[in-house]
């Protein structure tokens, strides 16, 4: 990918094989990305970009607009980790890091970063955030699924793009470790929901009724959990 400037505004050239026209798209944390086919020609895109000069500027308003005030500063102030209660205090003047040797966070978190490198300041982070969320995450799964008398075989913890977690037959839950910005009370459910794919793998009625049996609030937890991911600093798709 290649990162220019178009009247002030950074955009992303992707290369996209399979394409057969220019697609401008604005995306949490990447901006605007503009897709090309493979036999088309950089230097003309400037000019796709001046035919639709409005809608650029619209589009990343209405992203602004619905990011939250804490995550358009750049560099970052805070992290807010809800699922823990903790607030993370971002410094990048100084070398140190966000965990002691013991894994427990530091109140400041200091990187030997320049804060202007976004994506170097994003893929630290999500380091950081990973080792955290490992430590974490498998314990709160233990607790959860003790009662029920349910059982994985490992937990592993990830940063997927697009999913909280995953359950595979072999009998690995695979989490993301973005569920450190949610509210506890969506943490439980996002991991009750998988703990029920290890009765049923599918998404069946069957399996409904069981994840119901678990958590009697799972419906309206599930319809409203992509309110909450405006908790997660969109920035964190760089990394």
């Amino acid at each position: 990918m290649a990162t220019l400037e178009y009247n002030n505004i950074p955009y992303t050239i992707r290369v996209a094989p399979r394409a057969r026209r220019v697609t401008l798209r604005v995306q949490p944390g990447l901006g605007l990305v503009v897709s090309i086919p493979k036999r088309f020609a950089k230097r003309d895109v400037p000019q796709v970009l001046a035919e639709h000069d409005e809608w650029i500027h619209t589009s990343l308003a209405e992203q602004e607009a619905q990011t939250p005030l804490a995550y358009r500063q750049w560099p970052p102030q805070t992290l807010e980790l809800l699922a823990v209660g903790e607030t993370w205090r971002m410094h990048f003047d100084q070398a140190s890091n966000c965990l002691d040797g013991s894994l427990s966070p530091l109140i400041d978190c200091r990187l030997q970063l320049g804060g202007s490198d976004r994506a170097a300041v994003a893929a630290a982070l999500a380091d950081i955030l990973k080792r955290r969320a490992r430590r974490l995450l498998p314990d709160w799964v233990d607790r959860l699924a003790a009662p029920h008398g349910l059982r994985v075989t490992r937990v592993s913890v990830r940063g997927q793009r697009s999913v909280w977690g995953s359950y595979s037959s072999s009998g690995t839950l695979s989490l993301n470790y973005k569920l450190l910005f949610l509210p506890p009370r969506y943490v439980d459910y996002v991991l009750l929901h998988e703990l029920a794919h290890t009765r049923h793998l599918d998404h069946s009625p069957e399996f409904w009724r069981f994840l119901f049996s678990l958590d009697a609030d799972a419906e309206r937890l599930d319809a409203t959990l992509k309110d909450v991911t405006q908790n997660v600093p969109p920035w964190l798709d760089l990394a």
